[in-house]
């Protein structure tokens, strides 16, 4: 990982971490750097770091899951999920799947045209009810195409976890640590700051403002987030992102069924995602490859799969912008190319 030190100083990025598989073994872990730019205050080994959208490859794990337990079907439509909400749902919406909802084919826009505050506000202190008005809020909206004909990308893995949380009375950051954080022995995963409230203790956001990367210190509302599920506050390490990768190279039978590690890690049709991974081809993979980048606008991060070569990688920075993503393109160059040698 001698690479990772060399590229951190060549473009002056607070801190970057990574992780490389190959099989079944972690071949090497990695973190970088400084947790704040500008101080002297060097990153640990198991510093976690935003991890953004690849939240949502870990949701749609944790859907996997409740497929092989019968709590929900890849193609449970909206108006079996929310029988309910039936009086004022578009229409349109009714047959949606849950493999439309996670792969961006649902039809729906982006996001709500009900401002968060709105949405929010009317949930309370709960999370969960939170996005149970995101989800009425999310299903009152025209679609912008129809369903199954366009991938938009957006917040349709919202509606899955709402649902689900709801069915089995447990809010989704519980669900998701029970069911794919603890048994694949990620510990350091979960959802919050990656530092504690006014302390240095992990590493920071940096933004991009005025031609120079800014500490974004961490801030109390960002702890609980509606919108978790779908990347808004989730954190990770090298460590742990290892470990998910593996399971993905390994696809071991006593964590999911066969067929339903073979529904996560393909395409839905039409659509370049599958219920969590992007699933697009790549030469030096030699056939496709699986992955999901992720950012809030103040970090990046990346993971991806090569199931033919059998090898995987991570990569987490604590800051976006020009020189940030350098190193992450970067990064992502070197690792494809060694480990596409070294892969088997």
């Amino acid at each position: 990982m001698a690479k990772l030190s060399e590229v951190q100083a060549a473009h002056k990025v607070p801190a970057i971490s990574a992780s490389m598989v190959v099989g079944k073994e972690i071949l090497s872990t990695a973190t970088v750097g400084n947790r704040v730019a500008g101080k002297d205050l060097p990153v640990h080994p198991g510093d976690r770091f935003q991890i953004g959208s690849v939240m949502k490859v870990m949701t749609g794990t944790l859907v996997g899951r409740m497929v092989d337990r019968g709590e929900i079907r890849w193609d449970t439509t909206l108006r079996e999920m929310f029988p309910e909400l039936s009086a004022s749902m578009r229409p349109e919406y009714s047959e949606v799947t849950v493999d439309q909802l996670l792969s961006h084919m649902s039809g729906m826009p982006y996001q709500p045209s009900t401002p968060e505050g709105e949405t929010d506000a009317a949930g309370g202190e709960s999370l969960v009810a939170r996005r149970y008005e995101y989800t009425k809020a999310a299903l009152r909206d025209a679609p912008e195409a129809p369903p199954g004909t366009k991938q938009i990308y957006g917040g349709g893995p919202i509606l899955v976890a709402n649902y689900l949380e709801r069915k089995l009375g447990c809010p989704y950051e519980v669900l998701i640590a029970e069911e794919v954080f603890k048994p694949l022995g990620m510990a350091r995963s979960g959802f919050g700051n990656t530092s504690s409230l006014g302390r240095v203790d992990g590493p920071w956001e940096h933004a991009w403002e005025g031609n120079s990367l800014q500490p974004v210190a961490p801030f109390s509302s960002f702890e609980a987030e509606s919108r978790s599920c779908v990347g808004r506050n989730g954190y990770s390490t090298a460590e742990d992102t290892a470990r998910f990768l593996r399971v993905h190279l390994e696809r071991r039978s006593d964590f999911l069924k066969p067929e339903t590690w073979a529904h996560l890690q393909t395409a839905v049709s039409g659509s370049s995602h599958g219920p969590g991974w992007v699933v697009t081809p790549e030469a030096w993979c030699g056939k496709n490859v699986l992955w999901h980048n992720g950012s809030n606008g103040k970090n990046l991060a990346l993971l991806m799969v090569c199931r033919d070569r059998k090898v995987g990688w991570s990569i987490m920075v604590n800051a976006e912008g020009p020189e940030a993503n350098a190193a992450y393109r970067e990064l992502e160059q070197a690792f494809s190319t060694y480990l596409g040698e070294k892969g088997h």
